[in-house]
């Protein structure tokens, strides 16, 4: 691979583990991945999950929804488990090249219409799966 250029690659997290020894970064913040010195993954994906999370969690109350995806902990497994459930899309590219999120086409109607109902999905099961733990962090209304 040439440092000049960017190559796009479909992997899920699972294929990112085993190719690359990697698991995926969650924190919005990390959106890129080091592969070696001299190239890197850029997790395309991330960014549209961001965006989803927040276009659907307006649409649903306060409380419990809004206020308990504002825990770092709970919205970072909320992001774990939507992106375990959709397709995952890098680009691996040189260090020494400035990633541009404009330069990539955003996803196709079909898979934001998957990507929204796997939002919802996850909300839901997330904030079952981890009642107990809110029920301690959650300030009540």
């Amino acid at each position: 691979m040439s440092s000049g250029h960017a190559y796009f690659i479909k992997l899920t997290a699972i294929a990112l583990k085993v190719v690359f020894g990697l698991s995926t970064v969650l924190h919005p913040q990390f959106l890129y991945l080091e592969v070696n010195m001299s190239q890197g993954l850029v997790n395309l994906t991330l960014p549209a999950v961001l965006q989803e999370i927040e276009y659907v969690l307006e649409e649903y109350p306060e409380h419990p929804y809004q206020a308990a995806f504002l825990l770092p902990e709970l919205h970072q497994r909320l992001v774990a488990h939507i992106l375990s459930n959709v397709p995952n899309y890098y680009i691996v590219q040189g260090v020494q090249e400035p990633f541009d999120q404009s330069k990539y086409p955003s996803l196709p109607i079909q898979e934001r219409l998957q990507m929204e109902l796997v939002v919802r999905a996850s909300i839901l099961h997330v904030l079952r799966e981890n009642a107990d733990w809110l029920s301690c962090n959650l300030p009540r209304v």
